[in-house]
């Protein structure tokens, strides 16, 4: 599927940077919930000035009725829905805002990939009504040059990740495929998911930038907010299939990992605190500081970067990282990382052994 914004999945891996993009489905949404709540404090004004004036007619329509009585429900356990479970939604529609098919995890469900408002019939129904009864997308027409005016500026400002270091590192096909989105309404963060298959998902994080120019440009300084999570959200597109591929085996290292002494305090409070996510996220920096390695980076910073992971929790980082060299030295007998699975399950047995 498509993201429905300007700039195809194809010509998004083509172009060799990633940079968050402009979601016609995350802003649709956005102005729905704008409409309904008639909020008075928005990240760009010079852009919702032009929403405003447009669907000031529409006002009545039964679709921001009932998205008013979802919001009241929703605030009563005190979530503002515009911040995960509208753009959730968002994610699982269409290029003509209808719900699209996925599938979930066969053997249990996957808790970023929030169906709860696309499996409200009575709302994807009115919204696909409100949608066409106002024209959305002849609105959206009328904003083309706007939009690609800000997906220009974050080109410019764009992180370029070095694809070929990651497919060689692996040397496994990605089982994910991730899209940054800015947002234009809200200074909204956000992580989602939609799974396909069993074996495949799309993954998104949602960036909003709450400082505007008065002709709508986003003022962030926007690599310094989003290397970080742009190469770490890279790297989960190959490493969280490793995990999954044995999840018996695997619980019960994250489960032991949990246990020794000094990581539950540190993680408790964090969305990582759980068996998949500790080992999911061990993955992923240990090769995010292999990458940093790999393209001579400064030393000090690289250094800081592993010291902080085991203040965050992982404290067999510096280990992990001597482990992962037995498989870059033997790359020719394990051919990918998969393969270097038994290897890295008996590391961290030994560590869970060495640290009770």
């Amino acid at each position: 599927m498509l993201l429905s914004g300007l700039t195809t999945t194809k010509n998004y891996a083509q172009s060799g940077k990633i940079f968050p993009k402009i979601d016609q489905r995350v802003e649709f949404l956005n102005i729905v919930y704008y409409l309904a709540t008639d909020a008075q404090i928005v990240a760009n004004p010079f852009y919702f000035n032009q929403v405003e004036q447009y669907f000031k007619p529409f006002k009545k329509h039964s679709c921001l009725s009932y998205l008013q009585e979802i919001i009241r429900t929703y605030q009563k356990d005190s979530i503002d829905i515009k911040e995960w479970e509208l753009p959730s939604l968002a994610v699982h529609l269409n290029h003509e805002m209808m719900p699209a098919k996925f599938t979930q995890n066969k053997n249990e469900i996957d808790a970023w990939d929030n169906r709860r408002l696309v499996n409200d019939k009575k709302l994807t129904k009115l919204l696909t009504a409100f949608y066409r009864q106002t024209n959305v997308k002849g609105f959206f027409e009328s904003q083309k040059a706007y939009f690609t005016a800000i997906e220009n500026q974050f080109l410019q400002d764009s992180v370029s990740i070095d694809g070929t270091w990651l497919a060689n590192y692996f040397s496994l096909p990605k089982s994910e495929e991730y899209y940054p989105i800015h947002s234009l309404l809200f200074g909204n963060q956000a992580y989602m998911r939609t799974n396909f298959s069993y074996q495949f998902r799309h993954s998104f994080t949602l960036f909003g930038c709450e400082k505007h120019d008065h002709k709508g440009m986003p003022q962030c300084n926007k690599t310094a907010n989003y290397h970080w999570a742009l190469l770490h959200e890279s790297i989960h597109c190959y490493a969280n299939q490793i995990i999954e591929a044995d999840t018996t085996t695997w619980k019960k290292i994250g489960l032991q990992l949990l246990s020794v002494q000094g990581v539950m305090p540190k993680v408790q409070r964090t969305f990582y605190g759980n068996w998949r996510y500790i080992l999911y996220e061990t993955l992923v920096r240990a090769i995010a500081i292999k990458y940093a390695q790999a393209h001579q980076s400064d030393l000090t910073l690289i250094n800081a970067d592993i010291e902080q992971q085991k203040k965050l929790g992982f404290v067999w980082m510096p280990d992990f990282l001597a482990c992962l060299n037995r498989y870059e030295q033997g790359k020719n007998e394990y051919k990918n990382l998969m393969n270097f699975s038994a290897e890295m399950q008996s590391f961290f047995k030994n560590h869970v052994s060495l640290n009770k």
